[in-house]
């Protein structure tokens, strides 16, 4: 299992549909769906207003190692083991028999590209129902051919980032 994978409900399991909220780099799974100056009466944590609008929803938050120094900036293949640790969770807990939505901020929309094709990849029937039932991700700030953040580091700091 990978260090620091955290997978939290927010509600669920009755609703007709799954929505996974997925974090970025240097974001955890409650800071970054969190207005800390809200007024509203479920406080601050916008996956709950979610879950109050539209009860028929099963909501989660995904957490990984996101550090910008950690995981992600070492050669070995980070992104694919994450998405295979989603994916063995997901199937593992009936995730992927209905409809599924996915909220991905910056690297988590990579994370959710990858989890999409390693599923229909697979040959693991639970992984591509999984896959398959994905219907709407929504990419919120997801550097999807490339970032200039990773240019910087190249040239400042070769080896530190993979190719």
């Amino acid at each position: 299992m990978i260090d620091d994978f955290v997978f939290g409900k927010v509600s669920g399991p009755g609703g007709s549909w799954d929505l996974l909220f997925v974090h970025g780099l240097t974001g955890d799974p409650l800071s970054t769906w969190t207005n800390s100056s809200s007024t509203e009466p479920e406080g601050g944590f916008w996956p709950l207003w979610i879950a109050k609008d539209i009860p028929s929803s099963n909501i989660y938050t995904l957490g990984y190692q996101a550090s910008i120094f950690a995981r992600w900036a070492k050669k070995e293949s980070a992104l694919h083991e994450q998405a295979y640790e989603t994916l063995e969770f997901l199937a593992g807990n009936d995730i992927g028999t209905r409809p599924i939505a996915i909220v991905a901020h910056s690297l988590g929309g990579l994370v959710a590209k990858q989890l999409l094709r390693s599923g229909m990849e697979s040959d693991d029937d639970g992984w591509q129902k999984v896959a398959a039932n994905v219907k709407q991700i929504i990419f919120l700030a997801t550097p999807h051919s490339g970032s200039s953040l990773s240019d910087i580091l190249k040239f400042f700091a070769p080896g530190i980032v993979s190719d």
